[in-house]
């Protein structure tokens, strides 16, 4: 909600839309310490190097008092290298069934994902009567949090 000199705005509406494909190589390194009793702590790092295509949507609407102050669509596709991290570290207890041929566990641990560059926007910048897009900006995305899960294994 804001003002302008000939119209009162009564509307704003922006959306983004960013999506990526690709493809890369992933190198991982995973690890488990025996703790006893069928529980190991379990460890892992990891990240990888994908190439592939964004394609940027953005649209930005105002309005007021039955009419469009401005709407304007911006669309970008392009091919860039990507760059992810990720971690996790945790406890795992296992225990075996029948016969060594299969496997139940269950672990309770942290884990976390680090995409750099991976939200692609750009700005409006203020141009006679109307806003145009012209500085690309990026920013990472980190996501992290408790991870539980069950396992069979066979």
């Amino acid at each position: 909600v804001g003002r302008n000199e000939e119209t009162e705005l009564l509307a704003s509406t922006h959306r983004f839309q960013n999506s990526f494909v690709g493809i890369g190589a992933k190198a991982r390194l995973d690890t488990g310490w025996s703790l006893g009793c069928s529980i190991d702590l379990y460890g892992g790092a990891g990240g990888s190097l994908l190439w592939g295509n964004f394609n940027v949507k953005q649209n930005f609407f105002n309005g007021g008092l039955g009419e469009t102050v401005f709407d304007t669509d911006y669309n970008r596709m392009f091919w860039d290298l990507l760059t992810t991290f990720d971690y996790s570290l945790g406890f795992r207890w296992a225990h075996n069934l029948f016969c060594k041929n299969a496997w139940v566990s269950f672990q309770v641990g942290w884990e976390g994902h680090l995409i750099l560059n991976q939200n692609q926007y750009s700005t409006r910048v203020p141009r006679q009567d109307s806003f145009d897009f012209d500085r690309p900006f990026q920013n990472s995305l980190a996501l992290h949090g408790l991870i539980i899960g069950v396992s069979l294994s066979m």
